[in-house]
């Protein structure tokens, strides 16, 4: 009988590290069948998927209220699954807080269990290592500094390096890449990365473009692109591109013109001249390209007080985190 592998990843990034994952267990057993919780990027490397990521990827206290039905019925078909059929391995890909619930119920029906891409437990709630010692039998970290706190809480960890410089590759002269995305070689280029969760680029955006529109008053020739990630529903940018034109009391034809390219941040990002990003893995793409950035980021309220309460960084972004200083402007 095959071996079953059983990966959970809550939101688009998670899905494509997942995606890269089952390609390669595929590759190395191709009778192996996996199984989970992803998206479509995952789905196309060959994971079944029990569920689709879309109601997941919600951030914030209060956020995740507003989707709390959606994510528990969604924890109650894996718990199921774990139980009426266990498989050989479950793998977590960041996503703590449905992952660690998971991580019980595979305890519980003994099934082993690895967590890739950790959980940014060293910047807040450190107390939840105690939890994963106890409930992770492997856990495989992308940065170093991640290794030495797991070290030194006795938790059996191992450093794999990060997945995004396995996709480094030359690409064309930002020329030529800009000409293949659609945008003039020799106007100035600024690139936009407003999340992959729904909810994020609908806080975001709007700031983005408002930000946009007073600098394309300053540089008139100032041309804007835009990565949309694969987890969004199609329609969802054009939209809030849409009323955030309309409400600026411009139009797309009468100036904030923005060129939407999908699937290609890595070329949207070495396109331009400099990017605004919002926090999370993008923000390393860019530091690897090394295109200037600025970092932004919104939650409601009661969020960001609870963060400025827990949180015990002074950096939110990656791309200073990883730098261990303040490299990158943080809105």
């Amino acid at each position: 009988m095959s071996r079953r592998i059983f990966i959970i990843a809550g939101e688009a990034s998670g899905d494509l590290h997942g995606a890269k994952l089952a390609t390669a267990l595929l590759r190395a057993d191709h009778e192996l069948k996996l199984e989970g919780v992803g998206g479509k990027l995952m789905k196309a490397a060959g994971v079944e998927l029990l569920e689709d990521i879309q109601d997941l990827g919600v951030v914030g206290v209060v956020e995740v209220l507003g989707h709390l039905r959606s994510i528990w019925g969604i924890y109650q078909k894996v718990r199921e699954r774990l139980h009426q059929e266990p498989p050989d391995l479950v793998i977590f890909i960041d996503y703590p807080e449905f992952n660690l619930w998971v991580a019980r119920i595979a305890r519980r029906v003994s099934v082993p269990t690895v967590y890739f891409i950790s959980p940014q437990i060293w910047a807040w709630r450190q107390e939840r290592v105690k939890t994963i010692k106890r409930l992770i039998d492997k856990m495989l970290v992308i940065f170093p500094f991640e290794k030495e706190f797991y070290d030194a809480a006795g938790v059996d960890c191992e450093f794999v390096g990060h997945p995004l410089l396995d996709d480094l590759s030359t690409l064309p002269a930002r020329s030529h890449l800009r000409s293949q995305l659609g945008l003039d070689p020799d106007r100035p280029t600024v690139g936009i990365l407003p999340g992959s969760r729904r909810q994020e680029v609908s806080r975001l955006l709007p700031a983005m473009l408002e930000a946009m529109r007073r600098l394309k008053d300053r540089l008139p020739r100032l041309q804007l692109v835009l990565a949309v990630a694969p987890s969004l529903e199609p329609g969802v940018v054009e939209s809030l591109i849409s009323a955030s034109s309309a409400s600026g009391g411009g139009s797309m034809e009468s100036g904030l013109e923005v060129v939407l390219v999908a699937d290609k941040s890595n070329e949207v990002i070495s396109a331009s001249d400099a990017v605004v990003v919002a926090s999370g893995t993008a923000t390393l793409q860019a530091a690897i390209h090394e295109t200037p950035m600025v970092i932004v980021y919104k939650v409601s309220g009661l969020t960001y007080l609870l963060g400025r309460m827990l949180i015990r960084t002074e950096h939110i972004g990656l791309a200073n985190l990883v730098a261990g200083e303040r490299i990158v402007p943080e809105l």
